[in-house]
């Protein structure tokens, strides 16, 4: 069964969607270089309600750690019936019960103006009025109203006007701002609090959240559903959406699928780092939730936001890709997307996100998995999905098995040093960015390499012996070298534990050379060939017991880095969340004039079957060395536990680092964690 035929729709998407979105008539390429096929259904299409919009404005009242007060304000909007169908899907069916809810999250922006410039300081000066940068996800809110979703969109403009409060760049800050707000709708909903209108709070289902972090925002929501899911909350956020999202560290969040949109001319996060979420949540060990990378050429990093867009926004806004203005390549001015086509880019993709996660609409699954088919609505705008985990057996990331290689040249290593060997800096790689303070430890993802002159088989042994039959399709993320491309065009390769071997060819579309231009970006697409492709090239292939995979290249030259592969089912059905890996969960520190007494918190989503842990190192950001190491441990039948220890240093600072490992490949929830600080007065970062 093709992407494009599936109809399987649950009673939920039936009842709340409109009913032009679920046919699916096929899919047609579009005629532009690279393209994907594009389907005919479009996840952002307009819904039959309409809107109501609330403002909740409470004053500075929320104390996040700062000088001062954080402002508790936001904008709800709760899908309403409109005249003439009475609330009524197509079918006449009247839709009740609660709403899921979406929750936006800004970025790092200024946060008050005038009518001659911005400035970033809080509270904001006289004469300056606050940035509503969080009415700038308005297209969002409606366009999901329209098809059922509610949505909260939280002002965060006390964060930002002072970031240099925090260690952590105001992640944890945005994180309790999500949290609280989240509270607050449980509780006015109860009758217990008055900050949400009650005919809002009441019409929210809590157990259905989405939560979608725009820049430093992503870094905020990601941390609010680690949190959620740690702790246990009264809430359950389903899903994520990283918006050009930065991470500050390394950060994932076990067991919470997440989809990751890159705009290739962001010039702002102009290393992609978003892409973070998706390659360290993949490797936290045993997790299997779907993480997704969509790739959008010709996007920036402010249009995204319509109150970082100028012409639309209330205060001075700016172009961040003007700086390629001049550059040759996609990120020319001539070559770039505009607000209005990004936009309808985001709509798709958080729809398609919403409906799959919150709403249990199959059709979205194929946008997001790394399948070969971008949806009908983002125009003629060449995006495409990677993916990792879900409902897929991974057949290998490690890449530590024997290589075999005839006529090209193949090899299994570091990735991030195999890179830079040919001129990709870690700027330029954005799934072996280096964790700040710890390079060395934080690039330890491997990578199988193989460059080509003339047509040849890469193969690489797998750990075991793998059955492959009961899968659909075998799926690997492939980043290629564009400044070794030259016509390039490769097939899959399997071999059987008798040597039997297939070659199928990669749709060219599938696999494409980017620009070499600046920006350059190394970034794996998914390609996707069906098995029995293979078996049908080689109809003695035991797919019982297949034992290699690797490349073969059959024309051209060029160099590529496979980073994972994986096989794929064919019926689709909703990505299973994983299960979350045993974490540090954060701590604190209490600088005592000759040292540090330091409270590190260990913590798992369930009772731990067994004895775990992990190894940590404690660093300051201004101290070099190790402070400290060691081992936490988590009993069997415990989910959190707590270790206080004294360490010594000469001075204080302000910023301490645990960085962990809990064995040579897995990650912890990120590669590293801020502990908040408490200095004495006039010392480094004293007083807060």
């Amino acid at each position: 069964m093709t992407h494009a035929r599936r109809t399987v729709v649950s009673s939920l998407v039936a009842g709340m969607l409109l009913g032009s979105l679920l046919p699916t008539t096929g899919a047609h390429a579009d005629a532009e270089s690279g393209a994907l096929a594009r389907s005919s259904v479009e996840p952002a299409a307009n819904g039959p309600w309409g809107h109501r919009r609330f403002a909740i404005d409470r004053g500075n009242i929320v104390d996040i750690g700062a000088p001062h007060r954080a402002e508790f304000t936001s904008e709800a909007t709760l899908p309403t019936s409109t005249r003439g169908n009475s609330g009524k899907t197509n079918s006449g069916k009247t839709q009740t019960g609660r709403r899921p809810l979406l929750v936006f999250l800004h970025g790092a922006h200024p946060t008050c103006y005038s009518a001659t410039d911005n400035d970033t300081i809080w509270p904001c000066a006289p004469g300056y009025e606050p940035i509503p940068s969080y009415w700038g996800y308005r297209y969002l809110a409606d366009r999901m109203a329209s098809q059922g979703f509610a949505s909260v969109s939280i002002s965060a403009n006390g964060v930002n006007g002072q970031e240099d409060s925090f260690s952590d760049g105001g992640t944890t800050a945005r994180a309790q701002l999500v949290d609280l707000h989240l509270r607050a709708i449980r509780r006015s909903a109860k009758g217990e609090s008055d900050r949400y209108p009650r005919r809002f709070a009441q019409s929210v289902d809590l157990s259905q959240v989405m939560v979608i972090g725009h820049s430093r925002g992503a870094a905020g929501v990601a941390q609010a559903g680690a949190q959620a899911a740690q702790e246990q909350r009264s809430y359950r956020i389903r899903a994520a959406v990283s918006l050009a999202g930065t991470t500050q560290v390394k950060q994932a969040v076990p067991g919470l699928p997440i989809v990751a949109v890159l705009p290739q001319c962001d010039g702002d996060v102009i290393d992609l780092e978003g892409q973070l979420f998706v390659d360290v949540g993949a490797r936290i060990p045993g997790d299997t939730a779907l993480r997704s990378a969509i790739w959008v050429p010709g996007g920036n990093h402010n249009f995204l936001n319509t109150q970082w867009t100028p012409g639309r926004s209330v205060a001075f806004a700016w172009n961040d890709a003007a700086k390629l203005n001049d550059e040759p390549g996609p990120c020319h001015q001539n070559h770039r997307i505009n607000s209005a086509q990004e936009r309808r880019i985001a709509q798709s993709y958080v729809a398609a996100t919403a409906r799959l996660y919150l709403a249990g609409d199959q059709q979205m699954l194929q946008f997001l998995d790394g399948s070969a088919i971008r949806p009908g609505d983002v125009g003629r705008v060449a995006t495409r999905s990677s993916a990792t985990g879900g409902s897929a057996l991974l057949l290998e990331r490690r890449w530590n098995g024997r290589v075999q290689a005839s006529g090209v040249r193949a090899s299994t290593g570091l990735g991030l040093k195999s890179a830079e060997k040919v001129g990709w800096n870690d700027v330029q790689t954005p799934h072996w960015l280096p964790a700040l303070r710890f390079p060395q430890r934080s690039t330890r993802q491997r990578a199988f390499e193989v460059s080509w002159q003339r047509r040849g088989t890469a193969l690489h042994r797998l750990s075991r012996v793998t059955d492959l039959r009961g899968y659909d399709r075998l799926q690997a993320r492939v980043a290629a070298d564009s400044l070794a491309w030259r016509s390039g065009r490769v097939s899959l390769a399997l071999r059987d534990s008798a040597g039997v071997t297939a070659r199928v060819p990669v749709p060219h579309r599938q696999l494409t050379r980017f620009s070499p231009k600046i920006p350059m970006h190394l970034w794996g697409q998914s390609v996707s060939i069906p098995l029995r492709s293979f078996t049908a090239q080689q109809p003695k292939l035991d797919l019982r017991e297949v034992r290699w995979i690797g490349l073969a290249p059959r024309s051209g030259s060029g160099r590529v880095w496979v980073l994972d592969a994986w096989a794929r089912h064919a019926a689709p059905s909703t990505p299973r969340a994983g299960t979350a890996a045993t974490v540090l969960a954060g701590g604190e520190a209490k600088w005592l004039g000759d040292g540090y007494r330091v409270t590190l918190r260990l913590t798992s989503a369930r009772s731990a079957p067994h004895a775990t842990g992990i190894d940590y190192h404690l660093s300051g950001y201004e101290h070099s060395g190790t402070l400290s190491r060691g081992h936490l441990t988590l009993p069997a039948g415990r989910r959190i536990v707590s270790r206080t220890f004294v360490v010594a240093a000469r001075k204080p600072d302000n910023r301490l680092v645990v960085a962990t490992y809990p064995d040579e490949w897995g990650l912890n929830l990120t590669d590293y964690v801020w502990l908040p600080v408490t200095n004495p007065p006039g010392t480094v970062g004293g007083g807060s």
